[in-house]
């Protein structure tokens, strides 16, 4: 049984699977550094709506696995979202596997520094930011 899950899913229309999780792929075989269309295509998620219910399946998924007190810390971000828009959706899905989870503390806004805040910005300010969860599973 799980009692603290930490997660910081690829964030919507910003990372794909592949370059994002290079390091996973390194230790698993692969090469020691970035790939990109070697592993899978640009698995990227470009809209809203299917990248929440990706995430609501995350979450389905290792429900299972936890125990009764469980916690789930996860980092979000995206870059045509608005803080706000990250935060509903992420209660959304928890809520809809979790009902009674509540969180911990308030999801914490946090601006990332460069460069990692030129690999995922963009043009749109709603994509300077990321936000921190921590949220009691029940």
């Amino acid at each position: 049984q799980v009692r603290l899950v930490v997660t910081s899913p690829p964030y919507l229309d910003t990372t794909s699977f592949e370059e994002d999780q290079w390091l996973r792929l390194w230790f698993l075989g692969g090469p020691p550094e970035p790939t990109y269309g070697r592993v899978s295509h640009d698995d990227r998620y470009r809209s809203a709506a299917p990248y929440w219910e990706f995430l609501r399946e995350a979450w389905a998924g290792v429900a299972p696995m936890l125990t009764s007190r469980a916690v789930l810390v996860c980092r979000l971000g995206g870059s045509r979202l608005g803080a706000e828009d990250v935060v509903d959706g992420f209660e959304m899905t928890v809520r809809s596997t979790f009902p009674s989870a509540r969180f911990i503390e308030r999801p914490q806004v946090s601006t990332p520094s460069n460069p990692q805040r030129r690999a995922f910005a963009g043009n749109s300010p709603a994509g300077r930011f990321e936000v921190d969860f921590a949220v009691a599973i029940r």
